[in-house]
Formats: C-alpha cells, structure tokens, sequence
C-alpha cells in the first residue's frame, strides 16, 4: 500500500505523534531492524509495501509497522538474532466503509511504536507491536465524517504475551476525517489543529509508579500504590487487581478516588483483601464522563496467606443505602466480623473526598471489639456530633495489630447544614368569595394541610388587615389546638363570630406550626361583620407576653407570663395550656372593669402532669375573659411551651458469664456483654436541639450523687451517642471495654451536656459489679 506524503501526515495525526519524532523511520515504514532488504530511495518506498499482498488467501490482515529506534529492540545478526517477542491486537471491521487504524504501542506511557493499517469493509486485520507494550491504544477515520471513538487496551485485562486483544469498530458520526480543511503537514507545512477549547476531545492518562517492583504481601496487609494523572475534566480514578494465571478475573480494590489535576504525584494506601491467594498485576483506570485510560504498575504483587495469624474480616451489613442525618444525631450501624485467632479492635470513620481530591475524615472515638458469636454485640448508635455537611462513605476498620480489614459503603451518609424538618403546609381555600354575617352567627370555614414528620397544630384567626401577607397581632383568634389532618376529613371548622368583635370586613387566616417552623395562609375571600345598633365604644382586647420565642421547659419547671387587659369590662380571666389530647387550666381569677391592666401570672409545669413517655411535649397558651354575656376577649400563642423528655435507663442487663460464675483461666469473654436499655431526651420537634449523651460506670459512692464526672480516675467511659426522643434503645457494651477499669461495684450513669439545660444526670438504681480474669473482664448486675 503506497500511501501520498499528506496521506502519512493525516495518519501520523490521528496518531497524535509527529512523524519526525520516530527516529530514522518514517511513519509507517519498515523497520530496518527487523531484517528488511528494501533501501529506502523514495517516498514510497519509505512508506512500505501493502500488507494486503504480503497477507496470501483470506488470512487477517498482519501489519509491524513503527518502533523507535532506541536500541531496545531486537537484533538481526545471524545466528546470534533475538527472538522477536510480541503482542497483538486483532481489529474487526463489520462496516461497509475501509477504515483507517493508528495503533500506539505504549510502556508506562511512553511510546514504543506506532503502527497503521486500512481495515477494509467486512475484514480483519492483525497489528503487531512489541512484547514489552502494557497497552495499546487505537484511533481511527473512515471517509472524512466517519471514526470510532479512541480506545486504551490493557496489558493484562485485554491482551497479553499469548492472547491478542480485539477491538470491533463501531463507527459514528464525527470531524476527524478529511472535512473540507487544510491537512496537518508534519514536514513543515501549515494545517489544522485540535481546538484546545474542546476539552472532551483530549484524553485523560495515567502512569502508575508504585509498586515499582514485584512484592510479597499477606491478606489484610497495607499496600502503598501511587501515580502521576492528568485529566481535562473531572475524573475518578479505580485500583483494581488482575489475576496472573487462571481466569485472570479482576478484583476492584479501592472506591472511585478523584483525580486531583493538581500536576503531583498521587497515592492511596490499599488493604490487601477480598482476594485469593496468588499473583497480581496492579492495574488503574481513570476515566472521565467521555473517555478513560489505564496502566499497569511496574511491579506485581503475590498474595499469601500468613500461616500464623489469620486476617481479621469485617462487613458492614446496616445501613445499606443512604440516609440524611442532622448534627447532632446518631447513626445506627450493624456488622459482622471475624478474627479466629485474636480479639481485634473494631473503628468506624466517615470518608470524603472534596473537590480538588482532597479527604476529609471524621473518625468516630468509639473501640469496639470482634465478637463473631455475639450478634447482639454487632451493632452500635455512632454519634454524629462534629462532621461538616456533604455526602460521606461509612468506613469500618477491624485490625489485630498487624493484619487488618476494611468494609465500605458508599455514600451512606448525608450530613445537613440544618435540622431535618419537613415544613408544615396550610390554605385556606373557604371562604372564597365576600360572606357578609352577624355577630352570634356561624361562619364555615375550610383549609388543606400537612406535616409529614411531625404533629403540628392550626390556628384560625379573622384578620382586619384584607391584604394579607404576614400576621402583625390585631388578628383575631377564633379556633386553636387543631391538629392537622392530612387526610381531610377534619380540615372544615364552623365558628361562631365572637360577640366581642367590631363590625367591618375581616380576611379569614390560618396559621400552622410544628414547633420549629410556621405557614400562613389568607383565604381568598372576604368576611363583612354587620353592624349592631348601639353605641360604639373600644374593642376589648387581650394579649399575651413574654413567650416570644417559645419556652423550652423540663418538667417541673416555672415559668411567667404577663396578660394585658385593654378595654375590657369586669369578668372572669382563664388561662390554659392546651394541645391535641388534653387542655389543663393554669390560672383563674376575677379582674374588675379597667380601660388596660397587665396581670402576671405564675405557671408551675408540674400541674401538667405530662408523663415522661407521653409523645406530645407542646402546649398552646390561651387567655380569655368571659362574663355573664359570653366570650369578652382571648389572646393564643401555639405551641408556646414545650416540656422536655428526659432521658431514662429503664433496664441494665448482662449476657453470658458474670463474676460469681466459674470460668477457665484463658477464657475469652466473647460470650459476655453489658446491655443497657434507655429512651429520650429532646423535644421531639425537628427544631430541637439533640444533645451529647455519654454512659459511664461511677465508682459506688463516689460522687454520683452530685457530679459523676467530679472526681478523677473514678469514672469511665462506655459509650457516647446522641438523644433520641421517643425511641426505646439498646446499647450492648462489651466487656473488653473493662479492661484496666478497678475491681468493685460501680453505679451506670448517663450524662447529658445539653446547651440550655447544663449538665443532666441519670443513674441507674441497681449497681454493676466489675471483676477482672487476667487480661479480660467480666460483669455481674447486682440486685
């Protein structure tokens, strides 16, 4: 095949070398090298024969074209000539057009020879390269508006020393053919260029460095592998190991890592597991929204088993798919582990990678320890207490002290800027036209509402202001304590106009809270209160202060309130707390005829008798003055107190072998375990705060009393988590957590740091007996 200068230099520039960068031989021409008698006297004669002639029958097309005259290939020199060792790489053409292939042989990168062939319709052909190639990467043209997209074959993966690779051309439409433009003309010519601006159009690469020779590594062994990269676009970067021998299946040994662009050296250490014994090639791919590339590492890796220590195994069964988590909160994990000839120790840590490649860690403090014959011991609330926001991987980490194992669940965990709260919804959709009425007289009115994650509470009131917007105090409050009911059937409320409003037009709104967020909403139409004969005077009025923001209460507490009296005759004044399942009243008393007054009133908690468990912790606070006539005035703040859960122990209880039983001296305590069954505290209001909460034992008589934290050396730590409002837990604490702690008889106590509230203290009424056995503990829960 003779091929015309331009021909060449298009050739050369789907290659994406320049052809006087191939020393001594042009692209495309035979490699003296290689034995050839053809003296190159012309162009043609450089560029080579046609491979089709020298290819007899039907056989694939064979084509050895370019390699770098660098010494490194093989010698002709009669008896002492070298064999020559190579790859290959078989290209299908099933399409109706011939098709131009460039095949770039590389080695770490580097090229060390360029071959091309024409693939004619319907045919193969087979393009040669030297043996010491780790990949091959092909780009081609068909007609001018026809190519295949550049491919990257691996060493290992898609080819090897005994086994061509093959690629089958899939033609689409594209501009790398002859399009009208001026030719690249690499013998000095002037002519087209790749459009630096379209970066898709340049590949991504990579070069792995590391392991640079072969290495012997035990399963649960750390493995160092770094390299240099370099995409245009954001890219992610796989470590994968390839077997040797056998059905050379590839293992996945690392997440997508992110390509950092940053021009350095990159490294990642990797945990040799999940892999059987044998030999490896270390091999990367990176790959971007458009294209990847890969390489192998220098050096292969051998897998062993350590014949006198087993490698500690770890698989994070809980949770399995994402989940959204606001700070602070817990996270609840589950485990199974293994690690038949030690007690190893168990870590958790959330994983990021920033944009730009960097990490971020938030390791969880907690140890736990291997237990593969206790499935209760498997699991644990990890507390989520300082991560930044973003999306995190969930990482357990079990290690002996020198072998260890990891599990990986990706993206598992998203950390909120706020709390999570889904936001309450209200509108008003009755009254929709202008509704003119009395004082006395009745007045439907309808609404749509919803709160997906909490129990919120609506207010009616009649508003004088008709433009609606916001609420500014001059409403009027005709219904509270309603609970929303996504379902409808209570969303209608008929009310009867209070006798004490003045005539005129009023726009009917509604107001819903959970407690952490409100809605608003106006009807659309209109309210006309008629006018009674009679002298016109001041609208009585009440209102209530010092709520503003609600009150965040423990149960006992006191607290004050002030109710302003305007206008008002003599009556009976009545404050209650009310939500949807009960209504208390908390003050009462007879105030006499006065044009304003405020009346402090002083209201203990305990009256409320809300008990610990009860879910509903909120109260609405109404006013209101009645005399012999009927309702005067009222005033309404909803949800204008909460009552805090308080944290409970309800039950502390220990499995498998206590103090007072009989054991063997070497006797693990994997059958052992403290389990400690509690509930609360918070609000249970996405609003609220979820505090600290850390279990401790206390020496008996120690202090506890007082502060349990108050004297060194006499308390230690077991577990830390977060509140829980509402939700009964069981926390199983190990006893390897024991160990070091004093023989003796200790109280459990759980300590909560709470912003508001300061330091809040449970104690556990039945005492926990530690006694040790050599290097392990052992407990016993004493009546």
């Amino acid at each position: 095949m003779s091929m015309r200068p331009i021909e060449l230099a298009r050739m050369c520039w789907i290659a994406g070398v320049a052809c006087s960068a191939i020393a001594l031989v042009g692209c495309g021409g035979v490699d003296p090298r290689a034995g050839s008698a053809v003296e190159p006297d012309s162009v043609d004669d450089v560029l080579g024969t046609d491979p089709v002639a020298e290819v007899p029958g039907d056989d694939p097309q064979s084509v050895d074209d370019v390699t770098p005259d660098d010494g490194s290939g093989p010698e002709n020199d009669g008896e002492n000539a070298v064999p020559d060792v190579r790859v290959s790489v078989v290209v299908r053409n099933p399409n109706e057009a011939a098709v131009d292939v460039v095949a770039l042989f590389t080695r770490g990168g580097i090229t060390v020879n360029v071959s091309f062939v024409t693939v004619q319709p319907e045919s193969e052909s087979v393009i040669h390269g030297p043996g010491e190639s780790d990949e091959i990467t092909l780009r081609g043209v068909s007609d001018g508006s026809l190519s295949f997209s550049p491919v990257t074959l691996a060493r290992g993966i898609d080819f090897d020393l005994e086994r061509p690779a093959l690629f089958v051309i899939e033609l689409v439409e594209g501009d790398g053919g002859d399009s009208g433009v001026d030719e690249p003309d690499p013998f000095g010519g002037s002519g087209s260029s790749p459009d630096p601006d379209h970066e898709s159009d340049v590949p991504p690469s990579i070069e792995l460095l590391e392991p640079a020779r072969d290495v012997t590594l035990p399963l649960g062994s750390p493995l160092v592998v770094r390299w240099t990269d370099f995409s245009p676009t954001p890219a992610n970067i796989v470590i994968s190991f390839v077997a040797v021998e056998g059905d050379r299946k590839a293992f996945a040994v690392s997440s997508p890592l992110a390509e950092r662009g940053d021009g350095l050296n990159d490294q990642t250490e990797i945990l040799v597991q999940g892999v059987p014994p044998g030999e490896y090639l270390v091999i990367a791919e990176i790959a971007n929204e458009n294209r990847a590339a890969q390489s192998v590492a220098p050096g292969r890796i051998l897998v062993v088993m350590d014949e006198l220590n087993d490698a500690p195994i770890i698989r994070i069964v809980q949770p399995t798919e994402p989940s959204r988590h606001a700070v602070p909160s817990a996270l609840f994990v589950a485990w199974e582990d293994s690690d038949d000839d030690d007690n190893a120790s168990i870590r958790f840590r959330l994983e990021q990678t920033r944009l730009g490649g960097d990490r971020l860690v938030y390791e969880f403090p907690t140890i736990y320890w291997e237990d593969p014959d206790d499935p209760s011991s498997e699991s644990a609330e990890l507390a989520l207490l300082g991560a930044l926001p973003g999306v995190y991987d969930l990482v357990a980490h079990i290690s002996d002290g020198e072998l260890s194992g990891t599990s990986r669940v990706q993206g598992a965990v998203e950390i909120l800027a706020e709390p999570l709260n889904d936001l309450p919804s209200l509108s008003i959709v009755e009254p929709s036209g202008t509704i003119e009425t009395r004082r006395g007289e009745s007045l439907m009115l309808s609404w749509t509402d919803a709160d997906r994650n909490d129990n919120a509470v609506i207010t009616l009131m009649l508003d004088p202001d008709l433009q609606g917007g916001d609420l500014d105090g001059d409403e009027v409050v005709v219904a509270s304590s309603i609970p929303e009911d996504p379902d409808g059937p209570g969303d209608r409320f008929a009310l009867t106009i209070p006798n004490h409003l003045s005539p005129g037009q009023y726009r009917a709104a509604g107001r819903i809270t959970d407690g952490a967020a409100t809605a608003i909403s106006f009807a659309p139409g209109l309210v006309r209160i008629g006018v009674i004969p009679g002298a016109p005077g001041p609208t009585p009025s009440l209102s209530i202060e010092r709520l503003a923001p609600p009150l965040a209460l423990r149960a006992g507490d006191v607290f004050h309130l002030d109710i302003v009296v305007a206008n008002a005759p003599a009556g009976d004044l009545m404050v209650t707390m009310a939500n949807d399942r009960s209504r208390i009243a908390v003050y009462a008393a007879r105030i006499p005829a006065d044009v304003h007054d405020v009346v402090s009133v002083e209201v203990d908690t305990a009256v409320l008798g809300l008990p610990n468990d009860h879910p509903v912790r909120w109260f609405d606070v109404e006013a209101s003055l009645t005399d012999d006539t009927g309702l005067i005035a009222t005033a309404f703040v909803a949800a204008g107190v909460w009552i805090r859960q308080e944290l409970r122990i309800l039950h502390v209880d220990h499995a498998g072998m206590g103090c007072d039983e009989p054991r063997g001296p070497n006797e693990p305590p994997l059958e052992r375990s403290l389990t400690i069954e509690w509930y609360g505290g918070g609000f249970l209001t996405g609003g609220s705060v979820m505090a600290p909460v850390a279990f401790w034992l206390v020496r008996d008589g120690d202090g506890f009393r007082g502060d349990p934290l108050g004297a060194e050396g006499l308390h230690y730590l077991l577990h830390e988590t977060v509140e829980s409002p509402g939700v009964v837990q069981q926390t199983a604490i190990q006893p390897s957590r024991l160990v070091g702690i004093p023989d003796g008889t200790y109280a459990v106590v759980a300590v909560v740091e709470h912003p508001d509230f300061g330091r809040l203290v449970e104690v556990y009424p039945n005492l926990i007996e530690v006694c040790t056995d050599g290097a392990f503990g052992a407990i016993g829960v004493l009546p």
